[in-house]
């Protein structure tokens, strides 16, 4: 079973992640972006809220637009945990997040060889290792994804994303 696995696997990264340290520094510990890709596939507007400084673990919950065949209204949620890279503005961004759609969606539709991929789970659970960097209230990111569901197994995906701090 793929998705028990890469379940698994997810959660055993973000473990060593938060067994790592990082140096602390003052941020603003609310940040509200706009997202294409990663986890709500297609565009998201979420909002982000550090829960410490040291390290930056963060939640995170949002609206967004999944889907090309139909599109449909989903609620992306997630953890992200932020490892700094020594003394810059640059993190290692990781995460797990998991979208709700209310309906069934077609996966990788504009893709010729993949339309066949209809899933049959609302739920989707998502990891994400990336890029993020944090400079004068302003936030960029980009990431690549793995998503899974119970109809097709695993995909890859990327995102990006910007947004202000609070």
């Amino acid at each position: 079973m793929k998705y028990n696995s890469a379940c698994r696997s997810c959660f055993l990264i973000l473990v060593l992640l938060f067994s790592s340290s990082v140096y602390s520094q003052s941020y603003y510990r609310n940040l509200v972006f706009a997202e294409l890709g990663s986890n709500s596939l297609f565009t998201s507007l979420n909002y982000e809220r550090q829960l410490l400084n040291k390290p930056k673990l963060a939640l995170r919950g949002g609206i967004g637009i999944y889907g090309v065949k139909p599109s449909v209204i989903t609620f992306p949620v997630g953890v992200n945990y932020l490892l700094r890279i020594r003394n810059s503005e640059l993190f290692i961004d990781a995460g797990f997040g998991a979208t709700y759609t209310k309906t069934k969606v077609e996966l990788y539709a504009i893709v010729e060889d993949r339309n066949n991929f209809i899933q049959k789970s609302y739920w989707n659970y998502i990891s994400s290792i990336g890029l993020r960097k944090l400079k004068d209230h302003l936030m960029w990111r980009i990431n690549f994804s793995l998503v899974a569901n119970e109809t097709i197994g695993v995909l890859p995906f990327a995102g990006i994303a910007v947004g202000r701090t609070f």
